[in-house]
């Protein structure tokens, strides 16, 4: 067994096997809801906070990750400072590829 998945455990057990694989984790993507979750998505190079906690929602707005709030399984908005950067390299690749 190993330790309980909260808190930096999520990083350290994510690292671990990003490092396994091979996986550059500025390239992946990580989500949450709670404090808990800050140093999971402080790991990534995408973090995106989904209805989040008041602390985590601080964070968050405080180093420009994306804030995601669901109404409804298909209805979401997102705002963030960090969105038109997010956008923009969403384009970039979407061109690249092209």
């Amino acid at each position: 067994m190993g330790e309980a998945m909260f808190g930096e455990a999520k990083s350290r057990a994510v690292e671990g096997l990003a490092k396994s694989m091979g996986l550059d984790l500025g390239c992946c993507y990580a989500y949450g809801d709670s404090l808990n979750d800050r140093w999971l998505m402080e790991s990534v190079g995408w973090p995106v906070a989904v209805n989040p906690s008041n602390d985590l929602a601080s964070i968050a707005h405080k180093a420009g990750w994306p804030v995601v709030y669901w109404q409804q399984e298909k209805d979401s908005t997102l705002r963030s400072p960090r969105l038109s950067k997010f956008a923009e390299k969403k384009e970039h690749r979407s061109a690249i590829a092209e």
